[in-house]
């Protein structure tokens, strides 16, 4: 990738130094134009880059994976010695079209092997059950712990929605996924049998739980949390 985006920035200081000495307007404005187009590529090409150390420092991408940058290096060579001829014939033929379309294939490949290693990477660390927390939540108790693990997810996806192109970005996705690890320890699906989530899922109803579901195994639980007493039962009648 280096000797690619070193090729660009000599072109990119050709183009300007012709730029400011040509008296041409209209070539002028042709090699404006050129200049900002090598200048958003190189651009995303240095991001690409930038992400792909990232990655490979950390064995996430390997070097077999990296795009043949061999044809886009060979096209700026070209394109170079024809800035350095003629600058007025810098798009004719098909040297300058084969530099883009190249170029924009390097980038390409890099950016999508790099949203891959990332995806594969980052998919590892969030596992986080909604449906097992919104049945939780409404355990006595229990709202302000399922909250803190929403909380620490929505930052972990923060941290995982672009590929980091530097080693903060990286620590900071790191330090998300171990506060999202340490939330969820403090919810341990054992604690919470099926009988105990159902009879409070039923009891948020507005016709409460049926005595049926209030078992020995569910009144054992609430007795050893102390929440027995606040256990309301309500007869129906007729008036």
């Amino acid at each position: 990738m280096k000797p690619v985006l070193e090729r660009c920035a000599e072109l990119l200081a050709n183009l300007e130094h012709l730029q400011e000495v040509s008296r041409n307007q209209d070539q002028a404005k042709t090699l404006n134009l050129r200049r900002e187009e090598l200048r958003a590529l190189r651009t995303e090409l240095a991001v690409a880059s930038l992400s792909e150390q990232i990655l490979r420092a950390h064995s996430h991408l390997s070097a077999s994976e990296l795009p043949d940058c061999s044809k886009a290096l060979e096209s700026c060579d070209r394109v170079r010695g024809r800035l350095e001829q003629d600058p007025t014939k810098l798009t004719a033929g098909r040297d300058y079209s084969y530099l883009l379309s190249r170029s924009s294939n390097v980038r390409d490949h890099l950016v999508t092997k790099n949203a891959e290693a990332w995806r594969a990477f980052t998919s590892q660390h969030q596992s986080v059950d909604e449906g097992f927390l919104r049945q939780v939540e409404r355990v006595p108790g229990q709202a302000g712990t399922v909250e803190a693990i929403r909380k620490a997810r929505r930052r972990l996806e923060s941290a995982a929605e672009q590929v980091p192109t530097e080693e903060e970005g990286y620590q900071a996705f790191l330090t998300a996924s171990t506060a999202l690890q340490q939330a969820l320890e403090k919810l341990n699906p054992s604690d919470f049998p099926e009988a105990v989530l159902q009879f409070f899922l039923k009891a948020q109803s507005p016709s409460g739980a049926p005595v049926e579901l209030l078992t020995e195994e569910v009144m054992g639980w609430l007795r050893e949390r102390g929440l027995l007493g606040s256990l309301r039962v309500k007869f129906k009648g007729d008036g």
